[in-house]
């Protein structure tokens, strides 16, 4: 006879990330001195740990050698409601990557810190329920980046920027490029991940995401850089 709980029990150990469809409309538009990005990030309902998204990144780049490379804070997204992002870079990106962590908050859904990556479809698809440390395993084991120290490295690389972003940069051009979208494309979800590596002691509630990426004037701080 099938024990239903330990069932239950040993089907929520190996959900360790939540990701959520979010079909979209996007726009890449030419302005004066480059091309304009907006990306407008939809909430609805509330982020499971109920905190804000902090730290934003926004990644992009023209094509697979990363030769036009652009990484750029981008500000926090609201826990709940709905976010605005926009700026300006002086090439024309087709592959973009959005990460952030939102911090656990005590009493409130798993209480820990959730890294949010916004990805195209197929890549978030392919992972849901797959931990952190499988999906990206390092290049080299010295050079992975657990799910605890991508959220230390995201808030580094916010306040400091220097060796921080360079590592951030390095995660993205060699294990994160393989999650990046279109910026002019639609088809994209935002994965939230928890429990870094280890077992998932609850599933949080879901929340409801909606991304929209459009095309708005708007200027913004860009980094380039070469690989």
């Amino acid at each position: 006879m099938l024990n239903i709980k330990k069932f239950v029990l040993s089907a929520v150990a190996v959900i360790c990330l939540l990701g959520f469809a979010s079909f979209t409309n996007a726009g890449v538009i030419p302005v004066s001195g480059g091309y304009e990005v907006s990306y407008e990030i939809d909430m609805n309902s509330g982020s499971s740990n109920g905190s804000d998204i902090e730290s934003v990144f926004i990644f992009e780049w023209d094509d697979t050698s990363f030769t036009n490379f652009s990484a750029m804070p981008g500000g926090d997204i609201a826990g709940t409601g709905i976010t605005y992002l926009s700026h300006v870079i002086d090439f024309e990106p087709t592959f973009a990557l959005i990460m952030g962590y939102g911090a656990g908050i005590l009493g409130v859904g798993d209480e820990k810190d959730h890294v949010y990556t916004v990805t195209n479809s197929s890549f978030a698809d392919s992972v849901l329920g797959i931990k952190w440390s499988v999906v990206f395993p390092g290049v080299t084991p010295e050079t992975r980046f657990r799910h605890s120290a991508m959220v230390e490295l995201l808030a580094d690389a916010a306040l400091n920027g220097g060796d921080a972003l360079d590592a951030l940069i390095y995660f993205v051009t060699t294990e994160g490029y393989q999650a990046a979208f279109d910026p002019a494309a639609e088809g994209f979800e935002v994965v939230e991940w928890s429990c870094g590596g280890e077992p998932c002691p609850e599933v949080p509630e879901p929340a409801t995401f909606t991304l929209f990426v459009l095309g708005l004037v708007g200027l913004g701080w860009s980094r380039r850089k070469k690989i």
